[in-house]
């Protein structure tokens, strides 16, 4: 890499630092007029599947081949040679609490948290419903989540505690999570559509779908979202849409 471009992207950085990661891209400015940086020197793999930038400024990497720290210069790579608490290289999920405290959802490794410089893993006999785990959030009231395939579980502090959920969606396979301004909390699962949970009872969300519209995308997996309401807009790969092209979803509570 040129010295020149190479100083004006260590300056960048120490901006972005300053900052606390505040810096936006301009939403008026064509992408093409950006430059483009590919890495694959410093990775330990090029599958990238989550990031994250700490409040210290640092950017965080999952990939199949281990959790890695980037100051804008060079990579840091933990793994399962040189991290004892990581019992899995494929560091799936990133999620930085309140606190600062930086967590990983591993798939095979259960959850790591990483404190300062030291790395502490919770799996089964901490708590988790399974060793695999895809997402992970932090609710309005602080409460961290974790999505497994096995199910949801809550950090109490000290451990995760299974949190089987009501009705006949007891433990899905967990793929995202997210938590609503009002305290529920919004789940992605594998094959079980969209669920949102309140603490009490949960509700199915499916897409609205015209059945004259139907081509066949597997959306509905288990079940056919297709209702007679008017549902508007069909992409290619087969999401319904409104007019606005905003996702349609209905719900019901699960039984």
């Amino acid at each position: 890499m040129p010295l020149r471009r190479l100083l004006a992207r260590i300056a960048l950085v120490g901006l972005l630092f300053r900052a606390g990661g505040a810096v936006a891209l301009d939403p008026s400015t064509p992408l093409s007029q950006y430059g483009l940086d590919a890495w694959q020197d410093g990775l330990p793999q090029n599958s990238v599947h989550a990031v994250l930038q700490t409040r210290e400024g640092y950017l965080w990497f999952g990939t199949y081949e281990g959790l890695v720290r980037f100051n804008g210069v060079s990579f840091v790579v933990y793994d399962t040679r040189n991290t004892a608490a990581l019992k899995s290289n494929s560091a799936w999920a990133l999620l930085e609490d309140r606190l600062g405290t930086l967590w990983v959802g591993t798939l095979g490794g259960g959850v790591v948290r990483s404190r300062g410089s030291v790395f502490t893993r919770y799996g089964e006999r901490e708590g988790l419903p399974s060793e695999y785990a895809w997402a992970l959030c932090e609710d309005a009231g602080g409460t961290l989540w974790a999505g497994t395939d096995r199910g949801l579980a809550r950090f109490d502090g000290t451990s995760f505690r299974p949190v089987p959920l009501p009705g006949s969606l007891e433990r899905p396979s967990i793929r995202s999570l997210l938590g609503d301004p009002a305290g529920g909390l919004w789940i992605g699962t594998a094959t079980d559509g969209l669920l949102r949970w309140d603490g009490k009872a949960v509700t199915l969300n499916k897409p609205y779908m015209r059945p004259e519209l139907c081509i066949g995308c597997g959306i509905c997996q288990k079940e056919c979202p297709v209702v007679d309401d008017a549902a508007v807009y069909v992409t290619a790969i087969g999401e319904s849409r409104s007019d606005d092209r905003t996702l349609l979803l209905t719900g019901r509570k699960a039984t």
